[in-house]
C-alpha cells in the first residue's frame, strides 16, 4: 500500500529499483517505535497484570468482598470501553502527538484518585478504576497500535513485535514491583509511585519527539527514505502473508458489517476475558498448589519473558503466514492454559502454566494489533481498532467476575475456568476462519 492509496502525502521522488531497502536503524521511525513501545509499558497502571498486585491489600484494608471488588472492575472497564472507538476516531483526527502525553497526564492523576479511595464510599473506587482503564487499557495501547500502523507498513508485524517488547517488559516487571512497594510502603503510597513515574518519564518527553506520520517529515512508511523502492515481495509466505494488506480504507461502520471483524473479535475478546480473569487472581489460583503470594507476582515474569520470545517470532512471520492461523495458535493456546491450570498439582509445575500463556499472549500482542490495520486499512485504523478494543474491553469487564461468582457460590474456581475452556475451544474455531475481507467496488453511476 503506497501513501497515495491511502490519501497521505507522499515525496516525489521514487526510485525504479526493484531491491528492497535495506532495514535502517538511523531512521526517526526508530525513535517513534521506542514511543510506541513506552506507550504500550508505561499503560500498566490500568493493565490487569498490574492492578492485580492491589487486590488484596485493598479489599482487606477496606473490608470488601471480593465479589464488590471485581464488580467494580467490571462496571469501570465496561462503561471505559464504550469509548474506545471515540478515542480512535480522535486519534485519527489529531495524532499521538497529542493524545500521548494527555493520555500519560490523566493516567498519573487516575492514580492518584486509586491512592485516595477511602473505605466508607466504595463510589471513589469505581472512579479511579473507570480511569485506569480509560487511560491505560485503552488511549495508551491505541497510541502504540495507531503509531506502528502509520510508520509501518510491511515490516508493521515485525514493528509490532518490538512494540510487544514494552507490554511484556511491563508484565514482567510491574507486578512483582507493584507488590514490593506494597510490602515496604503500603498500597496507596504504591499507586502514588506509579503516577510518579508516569508523568516524569512519558508526558514531556512525547511531546518533544513524537510524530504522527513519516510522509511529513519526508519520509516513508518501513524506515524507507524518499527515492528507496518498495520492500520487494520474494518467497511464496511474503506473497501469501502481503495479501493480506489491503490497499482500500474500510471505515469503522463498513467493517463491522463483515463477518471477518466479528470472528476476529470472538478470539481477542474471549482472550481479554480469560486472560483477564486469570491474572486478577493469579495468586488465588494458584494457592490450591501451594504457591505463594510473592512466587505467584513473579510468575508475571515468566509469562512476559515467554511472550518477548513469541512476540518477536509472531511479528516475524505476520506478513508472511495468514494472520487466523496466527491467531488461532494464540486462541487454542489460551485453551491449552487453562487445561494446565485445571490439572497442575505441584508449585514448580506452575512455570509451565505461565509459559504457556506468555508463549501464546505474545502472538496475540504482535498479529493481534496489526490485523485492523492490515485487513481494514490505515484511513480509519484508529476508528476500526478503537470498535474492537471497545468489545474486547467489555469482555476483560467480565473476566474477574465469574471466577468470583465460582468461589463465593462453590468455594473453587473450576466451574468458572471449565466454562473458559468451552469459549476458548470455540473461539479458536471462529479466528481459524477469519480470512481478509473483500470490498466490493462502488456502483458505478449512469
Amino acid at each position: 500500500m503506497s501513501a497515495s492509496r491511502t490519501g497521505l502525502a507522499t515525496p516525489s521522488k521514487q526510485s525504479s529499483s526493484n531491491s528492497s531497502p535495506k532495514l535502517r536503524l538511523r531512521h526517526y521511525g526508530i525513535v517513534v517505535l521506542f514511543f510506541a513501545a513506552l506507550s504500550t509499558f508505561m499503560s500498566a497502571p490500568g493493565q490487569t497484570h498490574s492492578m492485580s498486585a492491589f487486590v488484596d491489600p485493598m479489599v482487606n484494608d477496606l473490608r470488601l468482598k471480593q465479589t464488590t471488588y471485581s464488580t467494580a472492575y467490571m462496571v469501570a472497564t465496561a462503561i471505559a470501553a464504550l469509548t474506545y472507538s471515540l478515542m480512535g476516531r480522535l486519534l485519527d483526527k489529531y495524532g499521538a502527538r497529542s493524545l500521548m502525553p494527555i493520555g500519560a497526564a490523566a493516567l498519573g492523576g487516575a492514580c492518584c484518585v486509586m491512592s485516595a479511595v477511602p473505605s466508607d464510599f466504595v463510589a471513589v473506587l469505581y472512579i479511579g478504576m473507570f480511569l485506569c482503564r480509560l487511560f491505560g487499557q485503552g488511549l495508551m495501547c491505541l497510541v502504540s497500535t495507531w503509531l506502528v500502523g502509520e510508520w509501518f507498513e510491511k515490516r508493521r508485524g515485525l514493528a509490532m513485535g518490538v512494540v510487544g517488547l514494552g507490554g511484556s517488559l511491563s508484565v514482567m516487571i510491574v507486578a512483582g514491583f507493584n507488590n514490593s512497594m506494597i510490602e515496604t510502603h503500603g498500597w496507596r503510597q504504591a499507586w502514588m509511585v506509579l503516577a510518579t513515574i508516569l508523568w516524569i518519564s512519558a508526558v514531556l518527553p512525547s511531546i518533544l519527539f513524537v510524530r504522527n506520520r513519516p510522509e511529513p517529515l519526508g519520509l516513508l512508511p518501513d524506515l524507507r527514505l524518499a527515492g528507496d523502492p518498495d520492500i520487494e515481495i520474494q518467497t511464496k509466505l511474503d506473497r501469501d502473508g502481503n495479501a493480506e494488506i489491503t490497499t482500500d480504507s474500510w471505515t469503522a461502520n463498513e467493517a463491522m458489517k463483515t463477518a471477518t471483524f466479528w470472528k476476529l473479535v470472538a478470539g481477542m475478546s474471549t482472550w481479554a476475558m480469560v486472560g483477564t480473569g486469570l491474572a486478577f487472581y493469579q495468586a488465588s489460583l494458584l494457592e490450591r498448589i501451594d504457591v505463594s503470594r510473592q512466587y505467584a507476582f513473579w510468575l508475571f515474569a515468566v509469562q512476559a519473558g515467554s511472550a518477548i520470545c513469541s512476540s518477536f517470532v509472531a511479528g516475524y512471520f505476520t506478513g508472511k503466514i495468514p494472520a487466523r492461523y496466527l491467531l488461532f495458535v494464540s486462541v487454542a493456546g489460551l485453551a491449552c492454559g487453562v487445561v494446565l491450570l485445571l490439572t497442575i498439582t505441584k508449585p514448580w509445575m506452575a512455570i509451565f502454566y505461565s509459559i504457556m500463556l506468555g508463549l501464546n499472549g505474545g502472538i496475540l500482542r504482535s498479529t493481534g494489533m496489526v490485523v485492523w490495520v492490515n485487513y481494514f486499512g490505515r484511513k480509519h485504523q484508529g476508528a476500526v481498532a478503537g470498535s474492537a478494543m471497545s468489545i474486547c474491553a467489555i469482555a476483560s469487564a467480565l473476566g474477574p467476575l465469574p471466577l468470583a461468582l465460582s468461589f463465593d457460590q462453590f468455594g473453587s474456581h473450576q466451574p468458572a475456568l471449565l466454562a473458559f475452556l468451552t469459549i476458548a475451544i470455540c473461539a479458536s474455531y471462529a479466528v481459524f476462519t477469519a480470512r481478509p475481507p473483500q470490498k466490493q467496488p462502488a456502483p458505478v453511476q449512469a
